[in-house]
Formats: C-alpha cells, sequence, structure tokens
C-alpha cells in the first residue's frame, strides 16, 4: 500500500495544480475547490510565472484523497463517484455524535448531512464491491467498471477473504467504509497542519526542510518537447528515508501531531487499582486517595492524550510550536575530536497514537504519507499568503495564520481556511538523454 501512495504521488505533485482557468482542464482536485489563475503582470502577480490562488486546506484535502484513494481502490472508484471524497468529508465533520448515534431529532445540522452522506456512501461502496465480484468471477461488470486492473491487492484479498466467508457485498461496504474514513480523516488535516506550520515558522525553516530531504526527493525537470513548452517536473520519492534520515521533518511531524491532534484512548480495568495523580507518588501503605484516583474492576477508562501532550511541566513553551523539540544531537561514533555532530530524533513520553495493544495498527503508514506529502510539495512548490487586507480570508497583516480548532476524528480540522497563492519553483533542468 505504501508503494502504491508513493507512485501516485510522483505523479500527482507535479500537477498539484495545472493553472488552467477551465475545469475541463484541471485536476480532479481542482475542480471542486475555488481555485483561480493569476497571469502574469495581473494584479498580484508582478513575476512572469503563472500563478494560481486557493484555499489549501480544502485543495490539499482533495489532493490527497485522490492520491489515496486511487491507490486503494483504484482509479474507475473515484471516476464514477467523484463525491465520495465530500461525503467522506461530511462524514468527519460530525464523527462523534455520529459514532454516539445521537437521534437525528438533536438539533446538530452536521449531524443530518453525514447521516446522508453514509448513507450514499454505503450505497456507492455496494455498487464497486458488486463490480469486483462480477470481475473476479469472470462476468462483464458493466462499462463505467470496465477497468479494475489497478484495485489494490490488499483490496482484492479483502474481498476474497469476505466473500470466502459468506459476508454479502452490502456488509463488505460497511468495512470498506471504515477503511476509506481512516484512510482519509487524519492524514489529510495533519499534512494540512505540518505544511501550514512549517510555512509560518519562516523561511530559514523551509529552506532546512527543503535541503535536508533533497536526497530523498529526487525533483528534476525534463527538457521541453518544443521551444515554449515545458514539460511537468518528475519527482522521486524515497518514503522509508524521509522518516529515518529526515530528523528535522520528523521532529516537525511530531510537533505538529502534538499541537493538532486529540487522541483518546479507552482501557478496561481488570482488578482494583489506585491510579497517581501526577503530583506526586502514593505510599504503599497509606495509599492516601486524595493524591490518586481509585479506579474498579469492570471500569472503562478514557485517556485524553492531548491533556498531556499540551502539559507546561514536561514540554517547555507547550502552546509553541517549536521545530526541533523532539531533536536530540549526539557525537558520531568516532575516535576523532572532531567527529560531526549527528541529529535523530526521541519521542520520550509523546504517545499520538496511543500504547500497547491499542496502539494505531496504521501509525507508520500515516506517517509515511504525511512526510512524502509535505516533503515533495515543499520541494515542488512555493506557498505564500494572501493578505487580508485584499479581501482574502487569509492572513493579518501579510503573515500565516494558525486557524483554530474544530474537533474531527482524531486530528484536529481548521476552523478556517488559508487563502494562499501557489508557484512552481525552478527545478534545474535535466540533460538531454
Amino acid at each position: 500500500m505504501t508503494s502504491q501512495i508513493v507512485r501516485s504521488l510522483n505523479e500527482a505533485v507535479p500537477n498539484f495544480v495545472s493553472f488552467n482557468d477551465s475545469q475541463i482542464d484541471q485536476t480532479p482536485w481542482e475542480r471542486v475547490n475555488d481555485v483561480e489563475v493569476i497571469q502574469p503582470g495581473e494584479d498580484g502577480n508582478p513575476t512572469e510565472a503563472l500563478v494560481t490562488e486557493a484555499s489549501l486546506f480544502s485543495l490539499l484535502r482533495s489532493f490527497i484523497a485522490h492520491a489515496s484513494n486511487t491507490s486503494l481502490m483504484g482509479s474507475a472508484f473515484l471516476e464514477n463517484n467523484p463525491m465520495a471524497i465530500q461525503d467522506i468529508a461530511e462524514i468527519d465533520q460530525a464523527f462523534r455524535p455520529l459514532a454516539l448515534n445521537i437521534p437525528s431529532w438533536v438539533p446538530i445540522p452536521s449531524l443530518g448531512r453525514a447521516r446522508r452522506a453514509r448513507q450514499r456512501l454505503q450505497r456507492t461502496l455496494s455498487v464497486w464491491e458488486h463490480a469486483l465480484d462480477k470481475s473476479e468471477g469472470g462476468r462483464d461488470p458493466g462499462v463505467e467498471w470496465s477497468d479494475l486492473d489497478d484495485v489494490s491487492p490488499l483490496m482484492l484479498r479483502s474481498r476474497q477473504l469476505w466473500a470466502e466467508a459468506g459476508v454479502s457485498p452490502e456488509d463488505r461496504a460497511a468495512s470498506d467504509m471504515a477503511l476509506l474514513f481512516a484512510l482519509n480523516s487524519n492524514a489529510s488535516p495533519l499534512s494540512f497542519w505540518l505544511l501550514l506550520r512549517i510555512l509560518a515558522h519562516g523561511d530559514d525553516l523551509v529552506s532546512r526542510i527543503r535541503t535536508e530531504t533533497a536526497p530523498f526527493v529526487n525533483a528534476s525537470q525534463p527538457p521541453p518537447l518544443l521551444q515554449g513548452m515545458s514539460e511537468p517536473s518528475q519527482l522521486k520519492i524515497d518514503a522509508k528515508k524521509l522518516s529515518s534520515s529526515c530528523p528535522l521533518l520528523k521532529s516537525c511531524y511530531l510537533e505538529a501531531l502534538r499541537l493538532h491532534s486529540a487522541p483518546l484512548s479507552l482501557r478496561h480495568v481488570h482488578s482494583d487499582c489506585i491510579l497517581p495523580d501526577g503530583h506526586g507518588s502514593i505510599g504503599d501503605e497509606k495509599r492516601d486517595l486524595t493524591k490518586g484516583y481509585l479506579l474498579k474492576r469492570g471500569d472503562w477508562v478514557a485517556v485524553p492524550h492531548s491533556i498531556h501532550h499540551t502539559d507546561p511541566r514536561l514540554y517547555r513553551a507547550a502552546a509553541n510550536f517549536e521545530p526541533e523539540r523532539f531533536m536530540v544531537t549526539s557525537k558520531a561514533e568516532s575516535s576523532s575530536p572532531e567527529a560531526p555532530n549527528m541529529s535523530s530524533v526521541d519521542q520520550r513520553s509523546f504517545r499520538p497514537f496511543g500504547s500497547g495493544v491499542g496502539m494505531c495498527p496504521g501509525r507508520l503508514f500515516a506517517e509515511t504519507q504525511v512526510l512524502a506529502v509535505v516533503a515533495s510539495l515543499l520541494a515542488l512548490w512555493n506557498f505564500e499568503p494572501i493578505d487580508a487586507k485584499e479581501g482574502r480570508d487569509g492572513v493579518k497583516g501579510g503573515r500565516w495564520r494558525i486557524p483554530r480548532h474544530v474537533q474531527g476524528d482524531s486530528v484536529f480540522r481548521p476552523e478556517s481556511d488559508i487563502r494562499v497563492r501557489i508557484r512552481r519553483r525552478e527545478i534545474s533542468p535535466s540533460p538531454l538523454s
């Protein structure tokens, strides 16, 4: 699955924006967003290059959804159901009340929209499962589903196991929906927060990230086929190295998780115990309950990790984004006193994906995807905020603005979007072969 996402990003990131006004010529993720192309010399674009204005979170969410969902479900799924991404977003906006099965008569507007989106997505996935059954059984699935060759091995194997167990396509669709939601609900907002935090911290951090990741995000510019007609840049991402060999990027990723996620762990108490309150130890003999909490056998305990992640006793300037917070530096193993310092990442007590047997099984995939998205976008594109005085919902005084939080699944969504201008970075042309 990871290799499929990386291949998809290698193809999609060079076309993050198309600089086309016509929706016919735009990418699928541009068509559903408010993008505007500014020609050279027009107001706000004194350069000789094309510029696209867009709402960063909306564009990024659609872009990541197309890349990841196509890698998982195959291209025909979104081609036949272009609104599936919007349905997933509607479900995410009311995930908590939807999961709690709050009655429809409770006046929560987003809850009604989420229920309708869930029904549409269930029907969509049922049709897709029926088409897979026909295709795998050697029958004609119909013209619209004639190309299912790029469905991921994960989904094909899952369909096979469910079918062998006698599970109907409609019931399999419910399992597919859970997987799609997990794939989309956290990676998009986390990529947004990480990219925004890096950009907002300043040009120095952006430059350092680009330098650190350059060996593992190989960007090149093919020579033009015809005079005056440039080809899109080419990209080759080494996702494993981004995670293992880029401590600054990895530290920024953990810091964005610390500030912009609210994971919740549930634990079942198997025997009576006293939990210290964090302000001193409990004596073995006195067991003073004023200094702790008595947990009875059979209780369920909810652990909101965001309280720990923003505790000023554990994190210096806990409300601030500090890019190097999780970095540690040590001398390289060498007898030479001039041996260079080596940087690595230490999470210490930071547990954004839970711990123990309940730790999120998709944590490594999520990390790989987010690091690859952000590093590749920074490699090929320049982003700048739009000044609020121009009447856009961007920044005040020409500086980046960090939106307030809105509750999502585990990662917060931004309360409002950020309007940005996007320009293609100049990449050195590749030599003619």
